[in-house]
């Protein structure tokens, strides 16, 4: 029996890889809740974190309180294309072919969805069509894990529900590089946060700004006109969930082009939240159905 003849032997399984950085990984489970939703059994392959360690290897199920229903280490190790491109590719290609690999740029639809063809969902799944339409649900699954957080956390958290707190997220590092600059670059600039501020401004009186952000000195640099911010600098490395938690108890959200910052306003409770978001995602392919009605686009 080929590989590719075993994998599909094993059709019942509905796998969904997980892999990316907190964001993206969030959209991922969101993803399989939707799926399990419509009454399939899902499966989630991890094994990415075994051989990559972007975003300091920050896995949702050690911030969030979820279990993982794995599929066996051997179907793992099969499905991890990235491990040998020439291997790997050979058998996607396969798979595809055979209608049992789907990824987010197939403009996948439930509508057109075969689920005795389908094993593996390979994608980012950024598109409010692919997660379950209850927040309550997501916010429920999504509740940090409060041993993970020090005193000095819980202390900066009442002091941003004590005010009328508004987050503003800038993502910068990984952007700037040159495959990164051609998808999000030039989308959230400085005239964006600017414009962003004044809108905030026009809504609320003596909003406080929390600045989040991979690439602080910039943010001081530039909003140092801001008379009432604070810098949040102390969640590096490791422990940069934190600043997804504390853009959830802000009052308000501005978010970049990331689903990182989009998951701390999604999970901002304050049921008069003002949130505002870039008109565009991304300069390729942007179809920009992650956009909640609600919020304000600039």
């Amino acid at each position: 029996m080929g590989i590719t003849q075993l994998i599909i032997k094993n059709s019942q399984m509905k796998i969904i890889k997980i892999f990316g950085g907190l964001g993206n990984q969030m959209f991922q489970f969101a993803f399989s809740l939707k799926l399990n939703q419509l009454g399939f059994k899902i499966c989630h392959d991890d094994s990415w974190f075994s051989h990559y360690y972007a975003h300091t290897n920050i896995k949702i199920d050690t911030v969030f309180n979820l279990t993982f229903n794995r599929p066996s280490t051997f179907v793992s190790l099969l499905l991890n294309i990235n491990q040998n491109q020439f291997f790997g590719k050979g058998l996607k290609k396969a798979l595809r072919l055979l209608g049992k690999y789907y990824t987010d740029g197939d403009n996948f639809n439930f509508r057109n969805f075969k689920p005795d063809s389908t094993i593996v969902f390979d994608g980012y799944w950024q598109d409010l069509n692919y997660i379950p339409f209850e927040p309550s649900l997501l916010k429920e699954k999504f509740e940090f894990k409060e041993t993970l957080f020090s005193h000095e956390d819980f202390s900066l958290r009442t002091q941003i529900e004590n005010t009328c707190s508004v987050s503003l997220h800038v993502r910068r590092n990984d952007y700037l590089s040159k495959t990164n600059a051609s998808i999000f670059g030039n989308i959230c600039t400085a005239d964006y946060y600017n414009n962003s501020i004044h809108k905030i401004q026009e809504f609320l009186h003596s909003p406080v700004f929390y600045i989040f952000s991979d690439d602080i000195q910039w943010c001081r640099k530039n909003f140092c006109f801001l008379k009432q911010c604070h810098f949040v600098d102390q969640n590096i490395a490791g422990n940069n969930f934190k600043d997804m938690w504390l853009m959830k108890h802000c009052k308000h959200n501005i978010i970049a082009n990331s689903s990182f910052s989009w998951w701390g306003a999604f999970l901002n409770q304050n049921e008069e939240k003002i949130v505002i978001a870039p008109k565009k995602w991304k300069n390729i392919n942007d179809r920009n159905n992650i956009i909640p009605s609600a919020w304000i686009r600039i």
